[in-house]
This record gives C-alpha cells, structure tokens and sequence, in this order.
C-alpha cells in the first residue's frame, strides 16, 4: 500500500525514482519501495512524503492510520497522567505501547513516544538517559516541522544536563534551543532559556555572565513571560550578591517581591524575600532579617522546600557575623523542615541544607573537619555539583589551618582546585 501511493504521487509530480531518491538514497531503495520489497523508515517517509507534497497519512492505508491515531490516544494519555503525578499508571501504559512505537513509521509518534520517555526517566532520576530521550524527541520534532515542541525537549534536554551537573552541556543545548525559535515572536520559551543558560553560568560561578542571561530574559518581560522574568530578576541579585553589591540587590529583591505579591506568586514572593533577608544580613540588618524570615514561614502555600532555603540561607549568611550560639533555632527549624520534607527536595537542596547544619557543627567542634568534609565533599560529586563541592574543601582547609594542620589543609585545597579545573573528585 505505501509503496503503490508512493508510485502514484511520484508519477503525478512528473519525478522519477533517482530525483526522489536524492540526497536519501539510491533509485533501487525507491525502487524496491514501490515494489513493495521494503518498507522506508520513518525519517525517510517524511522526506518522500514532503518531496510528494502529500501528508503522511496519505501513503499509509487506513488501518494503519486507525493504529497510529490509538498509539497517539495512549501517549498522550500517559502524557497526561506524568503530568497529574501519576507516574506507575502512565509507565504501565507506555510499557504496553513500547515495541509498537519503536517500530512505527510516523515520526509525530516516534517523537512523542521519545517524549514521554523521557519525561519517565526524568522522574526516575534518570539524568542522562532522558537527557538522550529529548534529543531523540527534539531531532523527530524538527523533521515534522513542529518547532515549538521541539524547542520543549532541547530545554529539557538543557534542564536535565544542569540538574546532572553538566553545566557547560546545558549552555550548549539550551543555545541550540534558542535557535529553533529564531524567527518567531514566542517571548516565553525565550525567557525561560535564557534564565537557564544565566543559571549555569552562575552555578559555574561566572556571575558576570549569569548577569547577562538573566538581563536578556528579564528584556521578554510581559503578562506571558512573567515568571521567567521573575525569577531572573532574582538571579540578578543572586550575582548582585556574589559580587558584594548588598544595596543593589536589596533593592531589586524587593522589587520582585512586590511585583510577585501583585501577580499573587507566593513562591517567587517567598525566594525573593530569602534575597531581602540576606542582603539584610550582610548590610548588618540582623533585625530586620530576622523579621523577614519569619514573614516567609508564615506565607500560607509556600512550599516546604522553600522554607528549608530560607532557614539555610539565614545560617549560611549569619554564620560569621552571630555567635553560634545564637543560631541553635535557626538550626533545629531547619533539621525538623528536612525531616518534614521526606522526598519532596531534590538531591541537591538537600545535601546542600545539611551542609549547612555540618558547618555548624564543624564550627563548635572541628576535630572531625577531615572526615566530614571528604563525606559532603563526595555527596555533592555524586550529584555532579562539582563547585559546591570545591567550596566544602575549601571551608575544610579553612579549619585545619585555624587548627595549625597546615598539610592537610593543603591537601584539601590542592583537590578543590583540581575540582574547578574539571576534575573528579
């Protein structure tokens, strides 16, 4: 059936079997094509079918039309189930389609299927296996002309690469992803990468360059682009900060938080006001700080994993201006948050909260500096978090040399150097 209306559409252009076939194949595979031999693969068919000027579904014959238009019913079916959180029913489903959609000939199912998968293995904390998935899913998308969901999987491609750790890879990928969208006006998905990419560069800790990301996606702000530029007005102060401009970033935070209360986003209100409270800090505002805390644990809908960064982003910036003292509750709060919390924080936010809970213990007593900072220095390694893991050393190296252990703070400092030259740990 595919390859007789293959035949006819050809014949109907005015093209023979070698122009069809150019830059494809040889004039034998349309050959054999037509005469039923074999069947084309799906990317072939979708050259064939726009070199023909017809849809796809006019070269497959109804039942196999039927078959795909069911395929594409339970994949977005599962689709929609990943969506609502309800991920055992949705890889029940995608199990029983697999073998079907890997063997089908129609790219839009290829992709979606590749799509889902991804999605899955995301969950699944599959980092690098969904990253792979995407890119099958984007490379389908580009081939179908559909742009836009395209761009969807090179950005979770992107995402994926930089909750690994791989921070350069996500900058590539997410640059990739911007191209796609070059000559449309779809300020969203523009926002959102450029946001990602100043993300990268400040977990790579080049705040000069973060800056200039988060400048470009804060210039779509719009009714659309809102929560992008939101948050990438609180990267700008996250590099206000890094770079010791407080009153800078003092005030651009509470920009944002009055701009999130107006649009009624408690989150990004609640992350701001974690800016406000630091800045306050190290403008020496212990007061005030202290007032602003507790206006973010009081926030009703704030997510607990939210909370958790505020209590430890208040200890990471008192820790050298209050006696340790004077921070035990702030500790407790916290400790009690991260049992609360069961799994609903990601890796990273956790090890980096019980860091900070490490580094006040370590500061009463630092007689086990060596051991407990090689345990954290490995837990943020394993989740790729390779600068978070240079800073723990260097903290380590800190104490020992406090603690006249001159040799093995060198020690701890020769590996965090060799950490931010891209080293392993």
């Amino acid at each position: 059936m595919i390859g007789l209306r293959i035949r006819e559409a050809r014949q109907v252009r005015g093209l023979t079997q070698a122009a069809l076939a150019k830059g494809i194949a040889s004039r034998t595979y349309i050959s054999a094509i037509e005469l039923g031999r074999i069947k084309p693969s799906a990317e072939n068919l979708q050259i064939i079918a726009e070199r023909l000027g017809q849809p796809l579904s006019f070269f497959l014959p109804d039942s196999l039309n039927d078959a795909l238009q069911r395929l594409a019913a339970k994949l977005n079916q599962a689709k929609t189930l990943l969506a609502v959180d309800k991920i055992v029913e949705a890889r029940e489903l995608l199990h029983q389609i697999e073998a079907a959609c890997k063997e089908t000939v129609h790219m839009n199912i290829f992709a979606l299927y590749h799509e889902v998968n991804g999605r899955l293995q995301q969950v699944d904390g599959a980092l690098l296996q969904s990253a792979l998935s995407y890119t099958l899913a984007s490379d389908a998308y580009i081939k179908c002309k559909q742009l836009h969901k395209a761009w969807e999987c090179r950005y979770a491609v992107a995402y994926a690469l930089y909750q690994a750790g791989y921070m350069d890879q996500s900058i590539s990928v997410s640059l990739d992803a911007v191209r796609l969208l070059s000559d449309t006006q779809e300020c969203e998905p523009k926002a959102l990468t450029h946001y990602l990419i100043g993300c990268a560069h400040f977990a790579k800790g080049d705040a000069h360059k973060a800056r200039t990301f988060f400048a470009e996606a804060r210039a779509f702000m719009n009714d659309t682009t809102l929560e992008a530029a939101l948050l990438a007005l609180l990267g700008e102060c996250s590099c206000m900060v890094h770079q010791g401009q407080w009153q800078s970033a003092f005030a651009l935070s509470q920009t944002a938080a009055g701009l999130a209360e107006k649009h009624n986003s408690v989150e990004i209100k609640a992350e701001a006001l974690i800016a406000v409270m630091a800045c306050s800090v190290r403008m020496g505002e212990h007061g005030e700080a202290k007032q602003v805390l507790a206006q973010i644990a009081s926030l009703p809908g704030v997510p607990i994993s939210v909370k958790c960064k505020a209590y430890r982003e208040m200890l990471f910036v008192t820790k050298e201006t209050v006696p340790l003292e004077n921070t035990a509750c702030l500790e407790t709060t916290l400790s009690h948050l991260l049992q609360s919390a069961d799994t609903r924080l990601d890796n990273w936010e956790r090890v980096k909260s019980e860091w900070v809970l490490e580094r006040c213990r370590l500061l009463r007593d630092p007689q086990v500096t060596l051991a407990r900072v090689g345990t954290f220095a490995d837990s943020f390694c394993r989740i790729g978090r390779f600068k978070d893991a240079a800073d723990v050393l260097a903290f380590g190296a800190e104490l020992l040399k406090k603690a006249g252990s001159v040799d093995e703070a060198y020690a701890l400092l020769s590996k965090a150097y060799a950490l931010m030259q891209g080293k392993t740990c």
